[in-house]
C-alpha cells in the first residue's frame, strides 16, 4: 500500500469486512414484533425500575400503549431464547406493568410549525387512528372520515372499549386532527383536496379499487398519494396498529420526495445459543399483575440477546469496548486524518492487536477485526505517520535478535 492506494480506498472497502456483523441486530423477539419494539432497551429500563422512560419508549413504538398491552397476543414470547432455560420472558406482563406504573401518560406537546400538507384518513378504527395520531403529532393537517357515528371500528363491542376510548380521547386532546363521523366517502374524488390519503376501512371495507396495485411493503398503491392498511388488507389488529404508524412514515416521505419510503430490513439469521445460559424460572405474578419488585425481577431474567462473542475472549476489544463495526468506521476516518486539522484516534487500538485470529474463530460470521487493524497500520506506514514509540523499539529488537550481535551477547 502506498499513498495513492490510501487515497483511493473508499468507506465501502473497509466496512465490507464487517457487513455481516450481527452485533446490535434485532433479537428474535423484536423480529416477530409487529412494532419492532426495542425489547433490549425497554426491558433494561424496566429492570432498573425506570417506569416513566420505559413507558415512553413503549408508547412511541406501539402508539396506543393501553390498547396494545391488553390485546397483543405477544408473539415475542413464542421465540424467546429463555423458553428452554426457565420459560419465556413475560413481556406481555411487563408491558402491562409498565403502563400501570407510569405516573405521567400524557403525551409531550412540542412547538412545531403547522405543515400545509393535508392528509385524509378513511376509517376511524385502530389502524386509521394510529396513522392519524402519528401524522398529527408531526403537525400535518389530518382529517379522519368515519361512516359510523363514533370511532373504534371492530373494537366498539370489546369489553375494554371504555379504556381504549379514554386513551384515544387523551391522545388527540392536544392535537388539531379533525374527526368527521357519519361521513361516508363514496369515491376518491371526494378527497381531491388532500395531498395524501390512508384508507383503513376495515375487513371487508371499501378499497376504492386500489387493491390491485397495492404494495404490501410500502403500503402504497398505483394511485399516487393513496395508501392502504389494517383489516382492509387482511392485517390483524396489532399489525393494523403498527401499519398505521408505518403508513405515516411512508406518507411523510412521499410528501417530501414524491416516493413512499421502504422500511429498514429486519432480517437476521442469528440467534443466541440458549445452552450457554443458566436456568432461571419465570417470576409468578400476583392476581392483579406484577408488583414493581416482581416486574423488575422478571425483566432481569431477559438475556438482552446480542452477539458479543468476539469481545468475550479478546482482552483488546474489551479494553477499548469497541465492536468490529465501530472499529471499521474508525479505521476509515483514521486513514483520512490530516493533522493538524484532524487527529488520528485509533492509534492505541491499531497497535494493541496481536492478530491472534481469536475474533475470527469465535465470530459466527467469521469477521476478522484484526484485518481492519492491520489495514490501519499499513495505512499509517504509507502515510508516514506511524508512531515510532509503538513500533520502532520492537523492530530494532527483532533486528538485534536475528543478527550477529545477538550471538556475541
Amino acid at each position: 500500500m502506498d499513498k495513492n492506494d490510501l487515497n483511493e480506498i473508499r468507506a465501502e472497502d473497509v466496512t465490507v469486512i464487517t457487513s455481516a456483523c450481527v452485533e446490535g441486530a434485532n433479537p428474535p423477539c423484536a423480529r416477530v414484533c409487529p412494532f419492532t419494539l426495542d425489547v433490549r432497551a425497554f426491558v433494561g429500563r424496566a429492570e432498573k425500575g425506570k417506569w416513566q422512560t420505559a413507558f415512553k419508549s413503549y408508547r412511541d413504538a406501539v402508539v396506543f400503549p393501553e390498547l396494545v398491552s391488553r390485546l397483543c397476543p405477544a408473539p415475542c414470547e413464542g421465540v424467546c431464547t429463555r423458553e428452554s432455560v426457565g420459560g419465556a420472558i413475560d413481556l406481555g406482563g411487563l408491558e402491562r406493568a409498565t403502563v400501570g406504573f407510569a405516573k405521567n401518560k400524557r403525551r409531550e406537546s412540542y412547538v412545531i410549525p403547522q405543515k400545509d400538507k393535508k392528509i385524509a384518513i378513511v376509517g376511524a378504527g385502530a389502524a386509521g387512528l394510529s396513522a392519524a395520531l402519528s401524522l398529527s403529532l408531526k403537525k400535518y393537517r389530518v382529517t379522519v372520515f368515519e361512516r359510523a357515528g363514533a370511532w373504534g371500528g371492530a373494537l366498539r363491542g370489546h369489553a375494554d372499549f371504555a379504556i381504549f376510548d379514554a386513551e384515544w380521547r387523551e391522545s388527540f386532546s392536544t392535537l388539531d386532527a379533525e374527526l368527521r363521523f357519519n361521513a361516508e366517502i363514496a369515491d376518491l374524488d371526494a378527497l381531491a383536496g388532500f395531498d395524501a390519503a390512508y384508507i383503513a376501512t376495515g375487513d371487508g371495507g371499501e378499497s376504492f379499487g386500489l387493491l390491485a396495485g397495492f404494495d404490501s411493503e410500502l403500503l402504497s398503491t398505483a394511485r399516487a398519494g393513496a395508501f392502504l392498511g389494517g383489516g382492509l388488507i387482511g392485517a390483524d389488529l396489532m399489525t393494523g396498529v403498527a401499519q398505521g404508524r408505518r403508513a405515516s412514515q411512508s406518507i411523510e416521505t412521499y410528501l417530501q420526495t414524491g416516493k413512499p419510503s421502504r422500511p429498514p430490513s429486519q432480517d437476521c439469521d442469528w440467534s443466541p445459543d440458549a445452552s450457554e445460559f443458566a436456568h432461571s424460572p419465570r417470576v409468578a405474578a400476583t392476581d392483579g399483575g406484577f408488583t414493581e419488585e416482581q416486574a423488575q425481577a422478571e425483566a432481569a431474567r431477559c438475556l438482552k440477546c446480542d452477539c458479543d462473542k468476539c469481545m468475550q475472549g479478546c482482552e483488546m476489544l474489551r479494553r477499548f469496548h469497541k465492536m468490529p463495526i465501530k472499529i471499521a468506521n474508525e479505521v476509515y476516518t483514521d486513514m483520512r486524518a490530516n493533522p493538524p486539522f484532524a487527529a488520528h484516534t485509533l492509534t492505541r487500538e491499531a497497535y494493541s492487536c496481536n492478530n491472534c485470529g481469536y475474533c475470527k474463530r469465535e465470530c459466527p460470521k467469521s469477521i476478522d477485526a484484526g484485518e481492519l487493524l492491520r489495514l490501519s497500520r499499513r495505512a499509517r506506514v504509507a502515510a508516514e505517520s506511524a508512531p515510532p514509540a509503538l513500533h520502532d523499539y520492537w523492530l530494532r529488537e527483532m533486528d538485534f535478535s536475528t543478527g550477529e550481535a545477538a550471538l556475541i551477547a
